[in-house]
C-alpha cells in the first residue's frame, strides 16, 4: 500500500498548491490605490460599488478589473475604533462568476423593492461579450444575483452613456453610449455612438427601445438626471461627446451650454440654452441633483472630467446648473479665486452619488497628471470624497468640503445659489425662467408645474438586511460562508477524485508489472516505486498575495503603510483652498446617480426572476484575519475604453502607458 500512500500525499500536495497559486488575494480595504470606470447606486444605508477597475497599492499603473460587489455603509465612519470622516468600505457580498464584470456601465436601483439592476458596460479583454444579452439583478435582501427574461430582442449592451434612475416611478433611463464588439459580440464594423435612449421599468421588467434628442445624433460621455417639473417630470441631458448620424463620424463635444430637455409624459425632446458661468466642454465627468424644499429649483452639481483639446487632461472643479433658470454657477474654486496648475488634480471617470438629497459622496477616478499611479487616491477612506451641498458653516468660514455625516438628511438652497435666482435655504426662487427665455412654448408651460413626490408600494416584504460585515476576526475570510466554501472546496474536490483515479489505474498497472516480472518497478531515475521522487511544487514556496506588506491602518494619513520607493500616497495634504485648512473638511474629487427616494404606487412586477448558482472562485489558502477577496483579472495592454482625442498628450492613461512598454 506504500505507492497508494504517496499517491494519496501527492494528490493532497498538488491541490494544496493550486489553492494557494488560484487563491492568490487583494483585499479591497488594505490594498486600494485608485478606483475608475465603475458603477454606483444607494439602497437602504448601503452605497453599492460595482464593476470598473482598480489599481493596487504597490502595483504602479497596472489596471485591474474589479470583479466584486463591494458598498459603503453609510451608517458609520468607524473601523477598529478610529474614525475615518468617510462611510466605511465592506466587500462581504455574492458576485457569481457568472455575472460579468465591465466598464462604463450603471446601477439602476429599485431601492423600493431591494433590487439592483446591472445594465450596460463593455467587457474588458480578454473578456468576451456573451452571446445574448443578459440583465442581472442583484437582491439586496437575499444577497443574491438573478437573470431578468429579456422580452426586447432590440436590447443590447451599450457603454459610457449617461443613465440615471426614476426611483418613484420605478424606472431606469440610459441615453445613447457606444455600441461596439467589446459590448456586444455580434456588433459588425467600427465602435458607434447610439442615438437611441433605453427606458426600462424595474418593476414590470419592460423595456423601451425610444429615439433620442431631435438632432438625431449619437451620444456618449454625458451625464442624465431627473427634474420634478412637467406632468410625469422631465429628463435634463448635457455635456460629453456627439456624432452625426453618418457613416466615419467625427467626435465633437457637445457644448455645455446646450440642454437637452425629455418631457417624459409627452415622450418629446426639447432643446435649451443655459447661461451663466458656462464650464468648460467636458466629458466622462459625474453629478448629483438636490431639490429645495419648495420645488422652486433643482440643482445639478458636477465635478471634474476629462476635456478637449489644451483642456485634454481635464478638470477638478464644481459647477452648479441651476433649473428651471437653466443657470450655471462655478462654486468650487470660488470665482475669481487663482489657482496654480500644480494646485489641481483633475480626474474622470468617476462617481457621484446623492445620498438624503444632501451629501454628494465623489468616488474614484483616473488621474492624467499621474498615469503610474505613483499617489493613490485617498486611500484610507478607499477614494471618498465628500461636498455637503447645502455648504457647511464652520463659524470661520462656509465650505462645500467636509467630512461625511450620516445624520445630515435636509437640503438648504446654499447662498451661491441665492445670489443667482434669488430666494432662501428653502426655495422660494425668484428667477423661474431662462435669461433669454425657454427656447420652446412648450417648455416655458411645463417648467411652470412642479410635481409632487409620492412614496410608491412595494412590490415584496423588506426584511432586515443579512449581515455582510467583514469584522477583523476572521469572518471575512474565504471559509466565511458556505457559497465560499463551496466555491473553494469544488476544485479541489473535482481535482482530488480525478487524480484519485489516476491513482487507481496506476497501482493497477502497478500490480500487474509487478506480478509478472517478480520485483519492483524501476523509475527512469532510478527509484523504486515503493520510494518514489518526492514532488515539488513551484520551488515549494507559495506565491506572495497582493497585500503582503501592505497592512493599512486606519484614518487619517500618517499611519499609512510603507511606501514603495518614488510612490507617495494622494493628494493630502492638500492646498489650503481644495480644502481649507479646517480640519473638518475633506478633499474632494468627483456616472450620475439621482438619489429619489419618494414615489407614487405602480403596478406588481408580473415576471419573477430566476435564480442562478453562485458560480466557482479560485481556492483560497488557510483563513486568516487579513483574507479579503479574490485578486482581479488583470487588463492587459492594448484595450481602453472610448477612444481620447489624438492630442491628448499630457496625459497617458495606465493602460497606454502598458501598451506603450510592450512595443
Amino acid at each position: 500500500m506504500t505507492v497508494l500512500q504517496d499517491i494519496v500525499v501527492t494528490v493532497l500536495t498538488v491541490a494544496a498548491w493550486t489553492s494557494v497559486v488560484n487563491g492568490q488575494q487583494y483585499n479591497p480595504r488594505t490594498d486600494f490605490c485608485r478606483r475608475f470606470s465603475h458603477d454606483a447606486a444607494v439602497v437602504g444605508p448601503r452605497l453599492y460599488i460595482n464593476d470598473g477597475q482598480l489599481n493596487l497599492a504597490g502595483k504602479g499603473g497596472k489596471n485591474f478589473t474589479n470583479d466584486r460587489l463591494l458598498f459603503h455603509d453609510l451608517t458609520t465612519t468607524v473601523l477598529d475604533g478610529k474614525s475615518l470622516d468617510m462611510p466605511l468600505l465592506d466587500y462581504n457580498l455574492s458576485k457569481p462568476s457568472e455575472v460579468p464584470s465591465v466598464i462604463g456601465g450603471i446601477l439602476w436601483a429599485d431601492a423600493t423593492n431591494g433590487r439592483l439592476f446591472q445594465y450596460g458596460g463593455e467587457f474588458p479583454d480578454p473578456a468576451v461579450p456573451e452571446d445574448q444579452f443578459q440583465l442581472w439583478s442583484y437582491d439586496v435582501y437575499g444577497n443574491n444575483w438573478t437573470t431578468e427574461k429579456l422580452q426586447d430582442q432590440s436590447i443590447t449592451r451599450v457603454s459610457f452613456g449617461a443613465g440615471t434612475t426614476v426611483e418613484h416611478l420605478g424606472m431606469g433611463y440610459y441615453l445613447g453610449g457606444y455600441q461596439s464588439q467589446r459590448s456586444n459580440i455580434n456588433w459588425q464594423g467600427a465602435k458607434k455612438a447610439s442615438n437611441r435612449m433605453i427606458e426600462y421599468d424595474m418593476v414590470q421588467n419592460k423595456w423601451n427601445n425610444r429615439t433620442g434628442p431631435n438632432d438625431l445624433k449619437g451620444r456618449a460621455e454625458g451625464v442624465l438626471f431627473y427634474t420634478p417639473y412637467g406632468d410625469n417630470g422631465m429628463l435634463v441631458a448635457f455635456g460629453g461627446v456627439r456624432f452625426a448620424n453618418t457613416d466615419n463620424a467625427v467626435e465633437e463635444p457637445s457644448p455645455m451650454s446646450t440642454i437637452d430637455v425629455y418631457d417624459m409624459g409627452s415622450q418629446k425632446w426639447y432643446t435649451q440654452n443655459a447661461t451663466g458661468d458656462i464650464p468648460e466642454n467636458r466629458r466622462r465627468f459625474c453629478g448629483g441633483i438636490a431639490t429645495a424644499a419648495d420645488g422652486s429649483s433643482a440643482n445639478i452639481y458636477l465635478y471634474g472630467g476629462l476635456g478637449f483639446g489644451v483642456n485634454a487632461t481635464g478638470f477638478d472643479d464644481v459647477y452648479i446648473l441651476s433649473i428651471p433658470s437653466f443657470t450655471w454657477i462655478q462654486i468650487y474654486p470660488a470665482k475669481g479665486t487663482p489657482r496654480k496648475k500644480d494646485e489641481e488634480n483633475p480626474h474622470y471617470d468617476l462617481s457621484c452619488t446623492v445620498v438624503k438629497n444632501a451629501q454628494l459622496l465623489i468616488i474614484g477616478g483616473q488621474f492624467p497628471k499621474d498615469p503610474d499611479a505613483k499617489n493613490c487616491d485617498a486611500p484610507d477612506v478607499w477614494g471618498v470624497h465628500n461636498l455637503v451641498m447645502s455648504k457647511l458653516d464652520t463659524g470661520a468660514e462656509s465650505v462645500y468640503w467636509a467630512k461625511y455625516n450620516s445624520s445630515r438628511d435636509k437640503y438648504s438652497v446654499p447662498d451661491d445659489i441665492i445670489k443667482a435666482i434669488g430666494g432662501d435655504g428653502k426655495g422660494s426662487a425668484q428667477i423661474k425662467s431662462p435669461k433669454n427665455g425657454f427656447d420652446s412654448q412648450d417648455l416655458e408651460v411645463l417648467f411652470r408645474r412642479t410635481i409632487s413626490i409620492t412614496s410608491r408600494t412595494p412590490t415584496r416584504t423588506s426584511p432586515a438586511l443579512p449581515d455582510t460585515t467583514s469584522p477583523n476576526n476572521g469572518a471575512s475570510g474565504p471559509f466565511s460562508t458556505p457559497a465560499k466554501r463551496a466555491r473553494i472546496l469544488a476544485p479541489a474536490i473535482i481535482g482530488g477524485i480525478a487524480l484519485l483515479a489516476l491513482a487507481f489505474f496506476l497501482i493497477r498497472r502497478y500490480r500487474t508489472k509487478k506480478a509478472a516480472a517478480g520485483g519492483d518497478v524501476v523509475t527512469p531515475n532510478g527509484a523504486t516505486s515503493d520510494n518514489p521522487p518526492g514532488y515539488k511544487p513551484r520551488d515549494s514556496v507559495a506565491p506572495a498575495t497582493a497585500l503582503a506588506g501592505h497592512p493599512l491602518s486606519a484614518y487619517p494619513t500618517g499611519n499609512a503603510p510603507p511606501l514603495l520607493p518614488g510612490q507617495a500616497w494622494a493628494y493630502q495634504p492638500v492646498p489650503p483652498q481644495h480644502p481649507p485648512a479646517d480640519p473638518m473638511q475633506q478633499y474632494p474629487t468627483g456616472y450620475s446617480y439621482s438619489e429619489y427616494s419618494e414615489a407614487q404606487t405602480t403596478p406588481a412586477r408580473v415576471q419573477s426572476p430566476v435564480e442562478l448558482p453562485q458560480g466557482p472562485v479560485p481556492p483560497s489558502p488557510e483563513p486568516s484575519d487579513n483574507d479579503g477577496p479574490w485578486l482581479p483579472q488583470r487588463m492587459p495592454a492594448g484595450h481602453y475604453p472610448p477612444p481620447l482625442p489624438d492630442n491628448f498628450v499630457p496625459g497617458r492613461s495606465p493602460e497606454m502607458k502598458e501598451r506603450d512598454r510592450e512595443k
